[in-house]
């Protein structure tokens, strides 16, 4: 589901349309920018990764990308689609049973 979100960076209101992965663990939320200057300087679209709680490092990390990926999800992390995907993978999370091996024991 494609959700609009706006966002404050560089003291500037900026929006996007982001799009949740939740069908694995880590997730990932991809922002497809709107504003010029942002797609300009970042490309047309950002990719977030997380575990639900915080943004997880990527390897295409820099100083201002890391920056506005904080931005967008910490503006994502209060959507409704975003909160049930969290519980929906804590759900599958806490069904899934864990079997031991001989080797674990």
């Amino acid at each position: 589901m494609d959700l609009p979100i706006e966002f404050l960076f560089r003291n500037k209101r900026s929006s996007c349309i982001v799009f949740i992965d939740s069908s694995a663990s880590p997730c990932y939320v991809f922002a497809e920018l709107i504003d010029a200057d942002l797609i300009a300087e970042f490309g047309k679209e950002i990719t977030v990764k997380t575990d639900f709680n915080q943004r997880l490092p990527k390897q295409d990390d820099y100083p201002a990308l890391i920056e506005i990926r904080q931005i967008i999800f910490t503006a994502v992390k209060r959507l409704p689609d975003f909160v049930a995907a969290h519980h929906k993978i804590e759900l599958l999370e806490r069904r899934t049973p864990v079997f031991l091996s001989h080797h674990d024991s």
